[in-house]
């Protein structure tokens, strides 16, 4: 990871924050940037884009994953800071309209599952995912030679997400529980159902295993994503995943977790 400035002739991804207390991931181009998700305050928000020296002008647009309350919490009073577009799926925006905080949003833009679209000299595929809300999508995304995606909240890994992610430079991947933290821990059992469900969460053994069949020659590094607090360490993923690339050659390529905390340095691709 660098931490290059924005202003540079390059493309960054920096999650700002990844767990069940808020996310949002902050993508920057020569052209600009967008947030995907805004799942913290505007003041906090504020703060760690400040930590990246990235100001807050520079974001074009705000790209809603799904309505759950860690990626949106901000949404409202973020996009009318910024005046800028907020684009969700039709299924998402039918969950939001009814609260008065989403209300009297500055634009919004429809997603359409499997519709690509640009933004900020992005190509962005959005990409439908098994998850309990109302019609939930994780990106894929390009800019020129350069590709990666952002992949959380979803329960197992579909046969289409196998096919979108293969060939991405850096993954940003959902590795969310334990399966034995989870099964013995503190959440009463019918959360423990909905979070090991095919509409729920991906454990630490599930990403691994996506993990293995999506790596291949040209990846440059990831990302584990939207870790529980309750039910998980970084330390167990990290090993899980490291020893997957591990064993298929690719020693090379770096694993870093993200933090609910505190922001991440910047994925920045080079030869821009």
């Amino acid at each position: 990871m660098r931490g290059e400035r924005t202003g540079s002739q390059r493309v960054v991804v920096f999650p700002l924050g990844s767990g069940s207390k808020g996310n949002s991931v902050f993508v920057g181009t020569p052209l600009g940037g967008v947030l995907v998700d805004a799942g913290f305050s505007l003041k906090r928000t504020r703060e760690r884009l400040a930590e990246a020296d990235i100001p807050p002008e520079s974001i074009r647009a705000i790209l809603i994953t799904h309505e759950h309350w860690d990626h949106v919490a901000g949404l409202g009073p973020l996009a009318r800071a910024l005046k800028v577009p907020v684009y969700m799926t039709e299924g998402t925006y039918s969950s939001l309209k009814t609260r008065s905080q989403f209300k009297d949003l500055p634009q919004r833009a429809r997603i359409v599952p499997g519709e690509p679209f640009s933004v900020a000299g992005i190509r962005v595929d959005p990409l439908p995912i098994p998850h309990d809300a109302a019609e939930p999508v994780a990106f894929a995304m390009a800019w020129e030679e350069h590709r990666w995606a952002i992949v959380t909240d979803f329960g197992y890994p579909t046969t289409l997400l196998e096919q979108k992610l293969r060939g991405c430079d850096y993954l940003f991947l959902e590795a969310n529980h334990d399966e034995e933290m989870l099964v013995n821990g503190p959440y009463p059992w019918p959360l423990k159902t909905r979070i090991r469900g095919r509409f729920g969460h991906l454990s630490n053994t599930q990403s691994a295993s996506f993990l293995q069949r999506i790596a291949h020659p040209g990846l440059k590094g990831l990302v584990l994503m939207h870790l529980s607090e309750t039910n998980n360490k970084p330390e167990l993923p990290y090993a899980l995943c490291r020893r997957t690339l591990d064993k298929l050659g690719a020693d090379d390529v770096p694993v870093w977790v993200a933090s609910q905390y505190r922001p991440l340095m910047k994925v920045a691709f080079d030869n821009i």
